[in-house]
């Protein structure tokens, strides 16, 4: 079974997986390698202050949460990193979603579900919409305290 997890993270960090995965030298002139450099050490806690914060509290949940909060795009403005199933969002993007979801009602919420219902994976909605209060609550801190998100699916 596949989960998935919220990340907030750094810019730098953030940007250094960018380059990585498209192939773009570091500050050093070295081609860093996405896995090996850049995403085990930061999956690991390898990474000094880094992740600064991480929101599991929906993994078995992801793929009904993703299409409930395409609109919002909370998965992620950014899609793919390497191989990975990753969508991330810099620090300028968090904001924007942050307010989003904190405008997404439960009746909006459950207007969507009733929509979508063969993607829902039984999931029940009542779980759903507290789960997208928790995302919305993550994305808020990462918001005020200037963080990238990165929303990865293992």
């Amino acid at each position: 079974m596949t989960g998935g997890d919220f990340y907030a993270l750094s810019d730098a960090l953030l940007q250094k997986m960018e380059d990585a995965s498209n192939g773009e030298p570091n500050e050093e002139g070295r081609i860093d390698d996405l896995y090996e450099d850049c995403l085990m050490p930061f999956l690991d806690g390898n990474v000094p202050n880094e992740p600064r914060e991480v929101f599991s509290d929906q993994e078995w949940h992801w793929y009904p949460l993703t299409v409930l909060l395409r609109q919002e795009e909370a998965c992620g403005v950014n899609l793919g990193l390497g191989e990975e199933m990753i969508g991330y969002s810099f620090s300028y993007e968090v904001p924007d979603i942050a307010q989003a979801l904190s405008e997404l009602t439960p009746d909006e919420i459950r207007r969507r579900y009733d929509a979508h219902i063969d993607e829902m994976n039984d999931a029940p909605i009542e779980e759903l919409i507290a789960l997208i209060q928790g995302v919305t609550a993550f994305y808020q801190r990462a918001a005020t305290n200037g963080h990238a998100v990165l929303f990865r699916v293992t």
